[in-house]
């Protein structure tokens, strides 16, 4: 039987066919069970009200992690993957060593630094992004000039074992029987009407409530101990602090040890990283205090920290202050 998350059998052929081209081995790894373990993490996240980032936690536990590390015991001097970010050659110099460093790929596009937070910080030095300092349309150019046995391929969007997107079947599927219906309410606690699942819902959401409410509406709090799912204007999705958690440093920040840090945060990966001052909490803990509001935090989502084009790290969102409300925790 298929497992699930097998690879596509032309995926693979294809693959082969280029290492073939290029005369290195080609090796196939079993990871079903780590991935098995992400898949779980999704899950998980949605049931308690958080918005989980499944790309984040693969990228440190499966592909720098168990497949960089069956990589390196072939006896590869480097592991090179196809993120848009670059490590370029003694990038981190502020502290007068050479030491390696993330930085933003030259194309804004397509940068996908923001979830690379999470990689060990010991393994940069052997990790290698060869496409960073190239635009997409570059490395399409290189492909056809050097004559790849390699078909057009479709550039993936979504979560990798939910390519048609329907993230709350795939809960429901995953964990049948679980009861998870409960109501809209307002911000004042008004039970406007019922819900068939909370986990159907993400913070920010404008449609797709099923029932019209006579306004422009967004989901503002999801509460899974009470299943409600809490509606209000857009004012109420404004935060100004976040608290985020399991932070892993990439690189240390420049700073004077009597200040806070200041760095720039991306809540998202689409949006843009906004100014704030972070005050460390421990080792895996910081507060983001921003310089303006921003809108639709959630717990669960990644705070990513750069100075300038250089990544410092991230973390997981677990809890914000708002604008209208007392600190929330998730």
């Amino acid at each position: 039987m298929r497992h699930p998350y097998q690879p596509d059998e032309n995926d693979l052929a294809d693959a082969r066919r280029v290492a073939d081209f290029l005369r290195i081995p080609f090796h196939v790894i079993d990871v079903a069970e780590p991935f098995e373990r992400v898949v779980a993490y999704f899950i998980e996240d949605y049931l308690h009200a958080r918005t989980p980032n499944p790309c984040a936690v693969c990228n440190r536990a499966i592909k720098f992690g168990v497949l960089m590390d069956a990589a390196l015991e072939t006896g590869a001097t480097g592991f090179a993957t196809g993120h848009y970010a670059r490590i370029p050659a003694s990038s981190d110099t502020h502290d007068g060593r050479a030491t390696p460093a993330v930085y933003r790929a030259i194309d804004s596009t397509k940068d996908q630094s923001y979830v690379l937070f999470g990689i060990e910080r010991k393994r940069l030095a052997d990790i290698r992004f060869p496409v960073g300092c190239f635009t997409k349309t570059e490395i399409r150019e290189l492909v056809a000039t050097a004559n790849l046995p390699l078909p057009p391929k479709r550039e993936s969007q979504d979560v990798c074992f939910i390519p048609d997107g329907k993230h709350a079947e795939f809960v429901r599927n995953r964990r049948p029987g679980i009861d998870t219906a409960g109501h809209f309410v307002s911000t004042e606690g008004k039970i406007l009407a019922p819900h068939d699942g909370f986990e159907r819902f993400t913070i920010g959401q404008r449609k797709g409530f099923g029932v019209g409410f006579g306004e422009r509406i967004f989901v503002v709090r999801i509460d899974p101990e009470t299943k409600n799912v809490t509606l209000g204007n857009r004012g109420d999705l404004v935060a100004r602090e976040v608290v985020a958690e399991r932070f892993n440093w990439l690189s240390d920040p420049i700073r004077d040890p009597r200040s806070p840090v200041r760095a720039e945060v991306k809540i998202r990966y689409r949006t843009p990283a906004r100014p704030a001052t972070i005050d460390i909490c421990g080792e895996d803990r910081v507060h983001i205090r921003f310089d303006e509001p921003v809108e639709g935090v959630a717990p669960g989502q990644c705070a990513v920290l750069y100075d300038q084009e250089r990544l410092l790290g991230g973390g997981f969102i677990a809890g914000t202050v708002r604008e209208k409300e007392s600190p929330d925790r998730a």
